[in-house]
């Protein structure tokens, strides 16, 4: 008989360093949700601001990890509150946020 055996090629430790949700530093913060001109254009074109606020998280998450993440709104906090004031969404306060299209895809994690 033949006993099959998985091959290991990372760690559980390894696993969760690559595919853990992002905690960013301040400084990080600083640096992922930084949008350069081209980045600035594509955010423009977005109307609604939890579309907005959804294409920075989800743009700053992927910078920092190099792959998309399920936005989670309670990991996601203290990154929301630094968007939210950043000179991406002058004039528009957290309450005006709350939209139902942000409030669904916030809900829906």
């Amino acid at each position: 008989m033949h006993q099959h055996k998985k091959i290991t090629i990372l760690s559980e430790a390894e696993i969760v360093d690559i595919y853990a949700y992002p905690h960013l530093t301040d400084n990080e913060r600083q640096d992922y949700f930084y949008l350069n001109k081209t980045e600035l254009q594509a955010l423009e074109k977005l109307k609604k601001p939890g579309a907005k606020l959804y294409f920075i998280l989800q743009l700053g998450y992927f910078k920092s990890s190099n792959m998309l993440h399920d936005i989670c709104f309670e990991k996601s906090t203290a990154d929301i509150h630094y968007i939210l004031k950043s000179n991406y969404f002058n004039n528009v306060s957290q309450v005006h946020l709350a939209l139902p299209e942000l409030v669904c895809f916030l809900q829906a994690v």
